[in-house]
């Protein structure tokens, strides 16, 4: 069987689905990154994916995800949503979920353990300290 699949021009929110994933593409004439929803859905035997342009990258704050609605095994499809069951949950995490904006630091613990050190005898004795990018004041 091949992986080739088969395209839909429209779905209806009752048929079977498969997965629905968002992800950001190039657009097809190459002048910029969109938001694809992808729709896989059952049509006879055989999946089909319908692909909806939801529009300029930039206008989403959510990150890229998929869901899946159901599963292959041995060459037979077991389908457990519905496109409007996974359309709902689409529209939820999409409203939700955000793009971290910084990811975490990498944290240099043999320098964090040196501050530490250093910084425990002036809690001790409730010493202050300034500086023109930092203030500690103990009290």
């Amino acid at each position: 069987m091949s992986d080739l699949l088969i395209g839909a021009t429209a779905v209806r929110m009752d048929e079977p689905c498969l997965g629905l994933t968002e992800q950001n593409m190039q657009s097809p004439d190459s002048k910029g990154w969109r938001r694809y929803q992808m729709i896989k859905v059952m049509r006879g035997d055989r999946p089909a994916e319908f692909r909806r342009d939801l529009g300029k990258v930039k206008q989403f704050k959510a990150i890229q995800f998929n869901i899946p609605g159901g599963a292959m095994d041995g060459g037979r499809y077991y389908v457990e949503h519905t496109v409007g069951e996974l359309v709902d949950i689409a529209d939820e995490l999409r409203a939700t979920v955000e793009i971290p904006r910084h990811a975490a630091e990498a944290s240099d613990l043999v320098k964090g353990y040196h501050d530490e050190m250093a910084q425990r005898p002036l809690r001790r004795v409730k010493r202050s300290s300034f500086g023109p990018l930092n203030r500690i004041q103990r009290s």
